[in-house]
């Protein structure tokens, strides 16, 4: 009866042995899976940093180029203005366009 009994404790020892090493190694799994998912968020966000940057400078680009041709366009009709202008006009439509075109405050 004492070596059954023996024989019991040692498999609850056993048990117990193999319930620590398996909580453990999920732990291990946890952690290791927790480092993987923090990586991928990381590299999403660098990915989404990445990619707005690259939208806002085609924004940026395509905006300048607009108010460029704005701009000439303005000028362009600033130009006829002035072929039909009267001499006295002209410091007056000058300063018009200085303002609209950005070269005078």
């Amino acid at each position: 009866m004492k070596r059954v009994i023996e024989k019991i404790l040692q498999a609850e020892q056993d048990a117990k042995r193999m319930v620590q090493e398996a909580r453990e190694e999920a732990r291990a799994i946890v952690d290791q899976a927790r480092g993987r998912g923090l990586k991928i968020i990381e590299e999403a966000r660098d990915d989404a940093r990445a990619e707005a940057q690259e939208i806002l400078d085609k924004a940026r680009q395509e905006a300048d180029r607009e108010r460029e041709r704005i701009l000439a366009e303005a000028r362009a009709r600033a130009g006829l203005v002035v072929d039909t202008a009267n001499v006295e006009d002209l410091s007056l439509i000058t300063g018009a366009v200085r303002r609209i075109s950005g070269l005078e405050e």
